[in-house]
């Protein structure tokens, strides 16, 4: 095909192609573009992209996870309004009219496969069977997003204890399948142990989950977390990869507002999100961020949780929106950061 022309963030392009035979049609719709990475960042085209970005969950109080297409429409009109070019699927495959809107629209997209735990045992990651699924769910994302040109990046789990040896190689088994199924796409993760990770190496991206101001200390505490990540990933050989910060921020109860910043408030919340943005956007070594979350999710309350207290209502409250996709404080600020940033 003679000067094609290329898809890309906020100029998307986009062909359809017909296969028929007598029994049969399928119609397909493709964008071309050429994915890399240099100098620690994400380039689209030869063009460096920084990211801006949220994690969507596909869940509503009224529609459950069975969302219906003007939802969709609706997320995705204040996901741009917000200033966002791209969204991270967490923590699954999303659907796949959801990905043919991002492709109209020109945003990127991480889809990953729900291997996620904080708690995962490392018998779990051991067992032959676990494994076995995850290889397969590689299969069937690649098979079901593999046309889309928002993906930009296959990921293969999401906060599984990466310090261990088992993780290491139950890792490897994962990405020499998606490498083996595609190479133009970047292969990627999210760990919540930054500091002691040991499978940096085998990624083209690295992601980062970090909770500071919220989990752990104060919001100021992503600084020296960062320049110790960076240091211990030039010594394992990691430098030159692009970082994301995935997953950060804080609950923020929708009306809860006052005179000063106090836990659960949005006050608070947008303190925490707008402090760490600042942070990751002075670091030249940090490429784009994902804000956890884009909307309120309903959570998994049990009262012997660790994590009982901080899912007021029965939420997760830690959405830019409330669960009716009604804005918070935090909404306002990251949408005058985001659409700040020119990059």
């Amino acid at each position: 095909m003679p000067e094609v022309r290329l898809w890309n963030v906020g100029h998307p392009e986009l062909y359809s192609f017909q296969v028929r035979t007598e029994e049969d049609d399928k119609t397909e719709r493709i964008g071309f573009r050429r994915i890399e990475t240099k100098d620690q960042r994400i380039l689209i085209n030869g063009t460096p992209v920084y990211l801006k970005g949220v994690n969507r969950h596909e869940e509503h109080p009224e529609w459950g996870f069975a969302f219906p297409p003007k939802l969709m429409h609706k997320e995705l009109d204040i996901i741009l309004e917000l200033g966002c070019n791209s969204v991270r699927g967490s923590h699954y495959p999303q659907s796949s009219y959801w990905l043919d809107l991002l492709d109209e629209h020109g945003l990127v997209y991480w889809s990953e496969i729900p291997i996620w735990g904080a708690a995962l045992p490392n018998e779990t990651v051991s067992e032959p069977l676990f494994q076995q699924r995850a290889l397969t769910m590689i299969e069937e994302m690649i098979g079901l997003h593999v046309h889309h040109p928002s993906v930009i990046f296959w990921s293969v789990h999401n906060e599984i204890d990466s310090r261990t040896q088992e993780a290491y190689v139950f890792t490897q088994a994962l990405v020499g399948l998606v490498r083996s199924l595609d190479t133009s796409r970047l292969v990627t993760y999210a760990t919540m142990h930054p500091l002691e990770d040991i499978l940096l190496p085998l990624f083209d991206v690295i992601g980062i989950n970090k909770y500071f101001g919220w989990y752990e200390g104060e919001v100021g505490g992503f600084k020296d977390m960062l320049e110790q990540f960076h240091e211990r990933a030039e010594r394992l050989g990691a430098g030159d990869r692009p970082v994301l910060m995935t997953e950060f921020g804080g609950a923020g109860l929708s009306g809860d507002v006052g005179w000063e910043p106090r836990l659960f408030s949005e006050d608070y919340q947008a303190y925490i999100v707008t402090g760490a943005l600042a942070i990751f956007r002075n670091d030249p070594r940090i490429g784009g961020t994902f804000i956890w979350q884009f909307a309120d999710i309903r959570g998994d309350l049990k009262s012997t949780s660790k994590s009982f207290r901080d899912r007021a209502r029965g939420f997760n409250n830690k959405g830019l929106v409330n669960e009716y996709r009604k804005p918070k404080q935090s909404f306002r600020e990251v949408r005058r950061i985001y659409r700040s940033w020119t990059e």
